[in-house]
């Protein structure tokens, strides 16, 4: 589904735990998909009155077009979103070094001339690649579990906006038109990291929740103005994005502070300070990376590679070459192995069958003392688990919630080249691809004879075609579960459970 969210954490996107002890949930993979992997104001920007570009077809849709709350919209179910103003800074949030025409803060517009939009649409439907909305328009979540119908804006492009009326940005990897810039000023604006606690807060949290701002409703993050000796940041009138050159010769996977310290357009993503070890994924230095590489006109910067196997959106990312340098038959070899990251990092699979160049630099390396393989045993937390090429995890999780309520190790990815092949689980193990794409996620998983091999509350089970069992939480026949167990819920296509 489409997911009008920030990029804070990667692995939440990915859906593959990065360390955390919850793990990934994997609900869509489905048994049926398992298999063994052996290896304000508007400006002119020259468009017609719609908006468009003439060469693109205008959408059939009536969602995202013009309206006011008293004339209503169009389409069955629409509810028009008014044109609103917000006002940044001023009396009591100043702007720091901000010029004297706007030292009273600045008043912008938000969803100009209105915006027809569908509320509550089907997450799941779109999930699904089915269409809520209708052609020509797309069910974002616009808040948890809580689906919005945006109007879709066709291909993207570095250039323009798309389908989408003047005052509205095509949003990077949504594909749909929502409230962009429309003069310099708003760029130039940003909001920093100064209270000391994690995150971003304005005065409107520290107001609403002063214990989340350290107890004070004024204890809130201030506001910088961005000068042109620092960055030359400005609204592009085609794209209504905040655009930038970046630095000269920056490129993804370089350390900075601000988005300006990367490539042209890029983003820093970085953990705020203060944040806890567990929850930390990119750290306080921070990691270049852009959005919406795939559109024509933005591609990456030397030495990065746009990817986006199980991230979700396309990104610029540093490149690797999976398992280099390590001995497919010496498992000494594959912990600490970064295939020429950074520390910290885990060179990880970009689902190409290249030998060289064939993965990416991402943050969240498990990288710990835990030297002898253990897959399957209990554990709390990944610093638990062997962890060669940096990817062992702690699961609690796996089809539903709470399913290995004792945890289970594993290693992500191990089905990726250079990463052992048939041996990359250790001996007797198995790994695991979950999904059908051509480059799934691949996880590895304690092989057995009987559910006595297994830890407490798990069945010893074959879930891939052939003979191998592995410890799973699941059964196929009572035979699958501990003396004195029975299978239940078990049918042709479903397993059951070891009661």
């Amino acid at each position: 589904m489409k997911r009008l969210i920030g990029l804070t954490a990667l692995c939440a996107i990915a859906g593959i735990g990065c360390g955390d002890d919850d793990g990934p949930s994997m609900m869509d993979a489905g048994m049926d998909a398992v298999i063994v992997i052996d290896t304000g104001m508007p400006v002119d920007t020259g468009m017609n009155d719609t908006g468009t570009r003439p060469d693109v077809p205008t959408p059939t849709t009536t969602i995202g077009e013009r309206c006011t709350a008293a004339r209503g919209c169009p389409g069955p179910g629409e509810d028009c979103l008014d044109e609103s103003t917000n006002t940044v800074g001023g009396t009591g949030d100043p702007i720091e070094g901000a010029p004297a025409e706007i030292a009273s803060g600045l008043t912008t517009s938000s969803f100009l001339d209105g915006y027809c939009i569908v509320r509550d649409c089907d997450l799941d439907a779109e999930d699904a690649g089915d269409e809520p909305c209708g052609p020509g328009a797309s069910c974002l979540e616009a808040a948890e579990n809580f689906g919005v119908c945006f109007a879709d804006c066709g291909v993207p492009s570095s250039a323009d906006n798309g389908t989408c009326r003047d005052g509205y940005d095509c949003l990077a990897g949504a594909n749909v038109c929502l409230p962009g810039c429309t003069e310099d000023a708003e760029c130039r604006i940003i909001r920093e990291e100064t209270n000391g606690v994690p995150g971003i807060q304005a005065p409107a949290d520290c107001s609403a929740r002063p214990a989340d701002c350290g107890g004070t409703a004024t204890n809130f993050d201030r506001l910088r103005w961005v000068p042109e000796s620092e960055s030359d940041i400005a609204c592009d009138s085609n794209t209504f994005r905040c655009e930038f050159s970046g630095a000269a010769g920056a490129s993804a996977g370089d350390p900075c502070e601000q988005d300006w310290d990367c490539e042209a357009n890029g983003t820093c993503f970085a953990d705020a300070p203060g944040t806890p070890a567990d929850e930390a994924f990119w750290g306080e230095e921070g990691f270049c990376a852009k959005r919406g590489c795939n559109e024509v006109g933005n591609g990456c910067a030397a030495g990065g590679s746009c990817v986006n196997r199980r991230l979700g959106i396309d990104l610029c990312m540093p490149t690797c070459t999976v398992g280099a340098g390590s001995n497919p038959e010496d498992p000494s070899t594959w912990l600490g192995n970064t295939g020429g990251c950074g520390e910290g990092q885990i060179c990880f699979w970009s689902g190409v069958a290249a030998e060289t160049n064939n993965g990416f630099c991402l943050p969240g390396a498990e990288n710990n003392d835990v030297t002898t393989e253990n897959i399957g045993s209990t554990c709390e937390d990944a610093s638990e688990c062997w962890s060669p090429f940096g990817e062992g995890n702690c699961f609690t999780s796996l089809f539903a919630d709470n399913d290995l309520p004792n945890g289970y190790c594993t290693v992500i990815d191990c089905g990726a080249p250079g990463r052992g092949g048939e041996n990359s689980c250790g001996e007797g193990n198995l790994c695991v691809g979950l999904g059908s794409d051509a480059a799934p996620i691949s996880l590895c998983f304690q092989g057995c004879e009987t559910a006595a091999d297994c830890q407490a509350g798990l069945g010893c089970t074959a879930i891939t075609e052939g003979d191998a069992k592995v410890c799973f939480p699941g059964c196929s026949e009572t035979a699958d579960c501990r003396a004195g167990e029975t299978c239940v819920g078990a049918s042709a296509t479903e397993l059951g459970a070891c009661e």
